[in-house]
């Protein structure tokens, strides 16, 4: 989960300070997806090609749909147990 965690802040962390210089909304989507190691590529492609056929590439519905697809359910429970 901390490989996700970084992934994620670094996503957000693009989206926003480069968003409009990766260009429109479809190309964000895009990166995004181009910046998942081989593995939750695979996973996440169903989603992708019913983004693209639904029209409705979105980076930030996306990276949400990663989040919530890779996240550990249990994080909260385990890092209170840590302390």
């Amino acid at each position: 989960t901390e490989d996700l965690d970084e992934w994620l802040v670094s996503m957000r962390a693009k989206m926003r300070i480069d968003g409009a210089a990766l260009g429109d909304e479809y190309a964000c989507f895009h990166y995004v997806y181009s910046r998942l190691a081989p593995g939750p590529k695979r996973t996440m492609l169903p989603y992708v090609k019913r983004a693209q056929e639904a029209n409705t590439c979105a980076a930030d519905a996306f990276v949400a749909h990663v989040q919530s697809t890779f996240e550990d359910p249990n994080k909260i429970k385990k890092a209170g147990q840590r302390l």
